[in-house]
């Protein structure tokens, strides 16, 4: 007649080892889940907080070499040098920055304006487009023609 409560007793342990190893499983992923979305939260408020301009004249642009001025606009600061300069889809391999009235060409500040040089990128006549992306990933676009 022991053999009841010992068994019971047993089952009892059982159930609670396995309620003890999921909560502890459960409990890796929900902060493994919760990490991530945090790093996904900081790398979005830094693209929502990101916007540049590109502010060349596109009836006057400089094209021996490919010279863009671009302005942040948005309220992050970015890293010159991991922005990207694209003519017509194909990307400059070997573009040289400069912000303008900085003595850090490596900071560009909201409200500063990057000087991209893009020795590498030919430019014929026709219609063209220029495309510069952040390192966020936000971009903008200037069509211009070249007589």
């Amino acid at each position: 007649m022991a053999s009841g409560p010992a068994a019971e007793t047993i089952l009892f342990i059982g159930a609670v080892v396995t309620a003890a190893a999921v909560v502890g499983v459960l409990g890796v992923v929900v902060q493994d889940f919760s990490g991530g979305l945090r790093a996904r939260g900081g790398s979005l408020a830094k693209e929502m907080g990101t916007d540049v301009a590109i502010i060349n004249d596109p009836m006057a642009m400089s094209v021996a070499p490919l010279t863009l001025f671009v302005k942040n606009t948005g309220g992050s600061v970015l890293t010159a040098s991991l922005t990207n300069a694209f003519l017509d889809g194909a990307m400059s391999a070997a573009p040289t920055f400069d912000v303008l009235g900085s003595a850090d060409d490596s900071t560009w500040r909201p409200g500063d304006v990057l000087k991209i040089t893009t020795p590498d990128l030919a430019v014929a006549s026709g219609d063209h487009r220029v495309r510069v992306v952040s390192e966020t990933g936000v971009s903008a676009e200037l069509q211009f023609h070249q007589a």
